[in-house]
């Protein structure tokens, strides 16, 4: 009986211990998973997760285009002078810590940093610095050539110093986005490869806080903390970025704590967001316009021989309204665009321009008609469209997959030309659609094959190598539109070659200007990026331009990332202390269960 009734009190006392333990536990479990978004792997890293819409295109800097893969090159390599997240200016690092410049401009001589090395463990010097700017010089690769104007060559006297003979004055030298690139890797391939078709596959060798090791097409890419970055190790371990292409899925996410951050997110999303706790929205310009590119090239081509009118084209603007274009496709997070650079993008000096009262062409439908009539472009059967030289006009209008925007403004912008008789026909198309028609060839030969598209772009952060883009130089490169100017190249040679700010401000205001009357583009829109973080798992974010630019995906600089850590919530240390609490419950419940089995056991023994 005695025997009996200890085993009774074991078991008891042991269930009732291994209730507080597992009660104790579950509280422990609840605070694991509240920090889950910023510590996920199973090794214990701290993984940062960050969504966006599409794919990369491409890992090789040469090839690559899209802001997106931009943000990557901004991690893995460090360009020659590194900008600050505030100003236009440099100086937040780089490959070089110091520098001088001859009075006349032409000999800039940088003083790299000490202890540099790239992420497979080799030292970065001042060779690979004249690799990467001489390749270009040499090969005239088509990616960079418009940015490097007037550097004839590099030299290097030793290891740590770097020499830029120029043949005329080079204003933005110390703003130049080019990311120097390890010369024992790239030095040993074929230079056309390198410029038109070599992957550049993970893991990637690079020089910046953060290596490629990972790269999944259509669904992530993973980039790990480089241990010996010369300005210290950031605080988290990882960075995956997440591909997605529904942006309500990707909301969704984040809002479930799967991401910690999502870029360009519907307009729809923007107050579902902002309503949401724990997280931070932001809505602004970062040196983005959204826009239709013409197809105004005079070399062989497929596009509507119309668009070859200024006057055509400038008729094509006055029929598009801007206003119910921001209300309608981008639910008013937008401001209406008419040149490149928004305001308050590249600031100091102010390098926004907009066409003044009379010059504006705002929309008026009328007008739009009158232009063409006065063109010639009339309809002389009575059909509803126009013609040219007795065809009539049809223009093939492109809209992306990626983006809702486009996709809605296309429909409008559509209708606002059938409307003044032009026969269009929209399409919605995949992003490498549009880079197989707007880089076409027929063999050898350069064949641009479209009439219209919508896109956005992202200039970079020296305006004048923004500008460069768009030079006749740049016909079968970054100019989309195929545009020539005589104009337009020699201010920006001459904005090129000024090292007063002022007044190189004002030369790339008159680009903009040369730009807007010749219309080989039409700025529809500035639309904000919406983008949202997580600020209940995570702390550290730093928006840039004095806290009205991003922060993270800046598409320039990888600072953003450096400081951003898990936030130590309040259930951590109820974690931690999670076996004090089991233990001290378990004495409490041992003590009472022996207390009612002794009080059992003794009226049993009266029983008896």
């Amino acid at each position: 009986m005695a025997v009996r009734v200890h085993v009774k009190r074991v078991v008891l006392v042991a269930g009732l211990a291994a209730l507080a333990v597992a009660l104790a536990v579950g509280v422990g479990a609840r605070g694991a998973r509240a920090e889950s978004s910023a510590s996920p792997s199973p090794s214990g890293d701290t993984i940062l997760r960050i969504g966006w819409m599409g794919d990369l295109d491409n890992m090789n800097p040469f090839i690559g285009w899209t802001n997106e893969v931009y943000e990557i090159y901004a991690n893995e390599y460090l360009k020659l002078v590194e900008p600050d997240m505030d100003t236009v200016k440099p100086g937040s690092g780089g490959v070089a810590k110091s520098w001088e410049v001859t009075p006349d401009g032409k000999t800039w001589t940088f003083h790299l940093n000490e202890g540099l090395t790239w992420h497979d463990g080799e030292p970065l010097t001042s060779k690979d610095v004249a690799w990467t700017y001489n390749f270009i010089i040499d090969n005239e690769a088509p990616a960079f050539i418009s940015f490097v104007g007037g550097i004839k060559r590099v030299e290097t006297p030793d290891d740590l110093t770097a020499v830029f003979y120029c043949s005329k004055p080079k204003a933005n030298m110390l703003d130049l986005d080019i990311p120097i690139l390890p010369e024992h890797i790239w030095g040993k391939l074929d230079p056309k490869a390198v410029m038109t078709s070599y992957p550049n596959d993970p893991p990637i060798v690079g020089s910046g806080p953060f290596q490629t090791v990972e790269w999944k097409h259509g669904r992530y890419l993973r980039m790990k903390t480089y241990d010996n970055f010369y300005q210290g190790r950031a605080i988290i371990d990882e960075i995956i970025y997440v591909s997605y292409t529904n942006p309500d899925t990707m909301v969704a996410d984040l809002v479930a704590g799967t991401l910690d951050a999502a870029y360009l997110f519907p307009p729809a999303q923007y107050n579902k967001l902002e309503k949401t706790p724990g997280i931070a929205v932001t809505a602004y310009t970062w040196r983005n316009w959204d826009y239709i590119g013409f197809n105004v090239y005079d070399g062989p081509s497929t596009g509507s021989p119309a668009l070859l009118d200024q006057r055509f084209r400038t008729a094509m603007e006055y029929a598009i309204d801007r206003d119910t274009i921001i209300g309608e496709a981008y639910g008013g997070k937008a401001l209406p665009g008419w040149s490149m650079m928004p305001p308050d993008s590249w600031v100091d000096p102010d390098y926004h321009w907009q066409p003044a009262d009379g010059v504006r062409r705002d929309y008026d439908p009328e007008k739009a008609k009158q232009i063409l009539d006065e063109a010639g472009f009339t309809d002389t059967n009575a059909d509803g469209i126009r013609e040219y030289k007795g065809k009539p006009i049809t223009i093939r209008l492109l809209g992306s997959t990626r983006n809702v925007e486009s996709q809605k403004s296309g429909k409008l912008i559509a209708g606002s030309w059938k409307a003044i008789g032009i026969d269009v026909k929209f399409q919605v198309v995949d992003e490498a659609v549009y880079f197989d028609k707007i880089w076409n060839y027929n063999g050898n030969t350069f064949e641009p094959d479209f009439d219209a598209y919508i896109w956005q772009w992202d200039g970079y952060h020296d305006p004048g190598q923004t500008l460069d883009c768009f030079t006749s130089a740049q016909i079968e490169g970054w100019n989309e539109f195929a545009w020539s100017n005589a104009k337009f190249d020699a201010l920006d040679l001459q904005q090129n070659q000024t090292i007063d700010v002022n007044q190189r401000a004002e030369l790339i205001k008159q680009m903009q200007a040369v730009m807007y009357e010749d219309a080989p583009m039409i700025n529809t829109a500035f639309p904000y990026k919406l983008a949202a973080y997580r600020t209940d798992t995570w702390e550290g974010w730093t928006r840039a331009l004095h806290g009205k630019g991003p922060a993270f995906l800046s598409a320039t600089f990888p600072w953003s990332y450096m400081k951003l850590k898990p936030v130590a919530a309040e259930v951590d240390s109820g974690a931690s202390n999670t076996w004090i609490i089991a233990l001290v419950a378990v004495l409490i419940i041992a003590v009472i269960a022996t207390i009612v089995l002794v009080r059992r056991s003794r009226s049993r023994s009266v029983e008896e």
